[in-house]
């Protein structure tokens, strides 16, 4: 829901004390013709779009043109609204390693187009039997694709689950990482929040403070813990950011 639903979620972060919101692209559809609304919809609540999530991962080249067309016109409306990265997930797991670099190649290309275009870094943002998440997949990635234009989306708890040492990789790619998720996880199948879970996020707060990191971190909440709202969990997470002076 880009609609009713949206606008009260936008509200609500704002007076939790969030400053930016992500999303998926597809709220662009809802509000294309009214970005001038929605502006004023952001200034009243106090919080900046930071980012939009956009699915892209083709090894096939005609669908590979089209998803740099949709990704260029997501990150034109980002830099309308002064945002200057976008998340990108997709692609299927293979072990094929000419599909794996043909999809690397393809991300180098969009990441240069929406950076050269409109200032906008493309970020991938790992998920579990997507085409890169494990620790070999990742550095891979990382490898085979343009390090000037294709960037990182660390999700904590997506990558704690998939076996990742988290202060490694964030060392590593210190310089591709303009932005972060935060999401706490409980060591099974499920979510929790900051700070109630297995990752020691606060020991990860102090190394982006040692690389100098000046990106978003994103609180991303999927604990849907019984008894708590969403509003209620991500001001859970919104007071335990604050505890670490972010």
């Amino acid at each position: 829901d880009f609609g009713v639903g949206f606008v009260q979620a936008v509200r609500e972060a704002g007076e939790i004390g969030y400053t930016g919101f992500e999303v998926n692209w597809r709220m662009t559809l809802t509000w294309r013709d009214r970005e001038d609304e929605l502006r004023d919809i952001l200034d009243a609540a106090g919080i900046r779009l930071s980012a939009l999530f956009f699915g892209a991962g083709s090894a096939e080249a005609t669908a590979a043109r089209q998803e740099i067309d949709d990704a260029l016109a997501c990150a034109a409306f980002l830099q309308r609204f002064g945002a200057s990265a976008m998340m990108i997930g997709g692609g299927k797991a293979t072990d094929d390693k000419a599909t794996f670099r043909a999809v690397c190649e393809h991300y180098s290309e969009l990441g240069r187009r929406t950076l050269g275009d409109y200032g906008v870094k493309a970020c991938y943002h790992p998920h579990h039997g997507a085409i890169a998440c494990t620790p070999d997949e990742i550095d891979r990635m990382m490898e085979w694709t343009d390090p000037e234009a294709w960037f990182l989306c660390p999700d904590t708890g997506i990558l704690a689950k998939d076996g990742h040492d988290l202060p490694a990789l964030i060392r590593r790619y210190a310089e591709r990482i303009p932005t972060i998720h935060f999401k706490d996880w409980d060591g099974g199948d499920g979510w929790t929040m900051l700070g109630r879970g297995v990752i020691d996020h606060s020991a990860l707060v102090r190394i982006l403070n040692e690389i100098g990191y000046d990106g978003w971190i994103i609180s991303e909440n999927e604990s849907r813990q019984a008894g708590f709202t969403p509003r209620q969990l991500q001001a859970a997470d919104r007071r335990w950011l604050r505890d670490q002076g972010l």
